[in-house]
């Protein structure tokens, strides 16, 4: 398997996690919003870094 698939379950498994953190009941409800938010927007920003960066990765044919 490629590197991006592991990417892209840990990034799911990251969102979910980021899903239960914004309740109210959990336990990372103590994050307050900014908390929560940097949760949710660093996984993206990550990956659209790495999106990017693939193309320029790549050998030429």
């Amino acid at each position: 398997m490629s590197a991006r698939r592991y990417l892209a379950v840990a990034g799911t498994l990251l969102f979910a996690v980021g899903t239960v953190a914004f309740g109210e009941s959990s336990r990372l409800a103590g994050l307050g919003i900014g908390g929560v938010e940097r949760w949710v927007a660093y996984p993206i920003l990550s990956w659209v870094t790495g999106l990017g960066g693939h193309p320029l990765g790549r050998a030429r044919q």
